[in-house]
């Protein structure tokens, strides 16, 4: 049951992730007079966009650090275990992100094979986070771990990005 759970905990990590993003954006619009959105992504610089990319996978993945580090990582106590409730975890916070990224469009190839990238995304770096968390490594190591996966989720988002749009 708990590996439900763990599903919905994704799902939550995705929700909690796009109104944080929404209240950076908001908050660089008011105090910075600078536009964080994506909503003109095609004709921005590679600059702007890696930075907005960089931006939503620090949120991201700051929750799904802190989610791991105090709900999920309780369940773990293996490889196998880190597995099933990696790929639990992956699944659901790419499912809230596809439905979001569905919504008001109609399937198209493109959609569709962007949706595969996605969740290999989220369920690895689900899986790489809760391992090195659930494997008792020194706290300051997990940060390394944290940023890692930052930089791993930022150049995901990249690839899919420049390949698939």
């Amino acid at each position: 049951m708990k590996f439900i759970e763990t599903f919905f905990w994704g799902a939550f990590i995705a929700c909690t992730a796009l109104i944080a993003q929404v209240f950076v954006t908001v908050i660089s619009e008011i105090f910075f007079k600078t536009t964080l959105t994506f909503q003109y992504l095609l004709t921005d610089t590679i600059i702007h966009v890696s930075l907005l990319m960089l931006i939503a996978a620090t949120i991201e993945e700051l929750l799904r650090y802190l989610i791991i580090k105090k709900r999920i990582s309780i369940y773990v106590s293996g490889l196998l275990t880190s597995l099933i409730y990696g790929i639990a975890l992956g699944i659901g916070f790419a499912s809230f992100e596809t439905f979001l990224a569905l919504a008001g469009h109609t399937i198209s190839l493109n959609i569709l094979f962007m949706m595969v990238p996605i969740f290999v995304i989220h369920i690895i770096l689900s899986i790489f986070l809760l391992f090195f968390i659930k494997s008792k490594v020194k706290p300051i190591l997990e940060l390394h771990y944290l940023i890692i996966s930052i930089v791993l989720h930022t150049i995901g988002n990249l690839i899919i990005f420049h390949f698939l749009t």
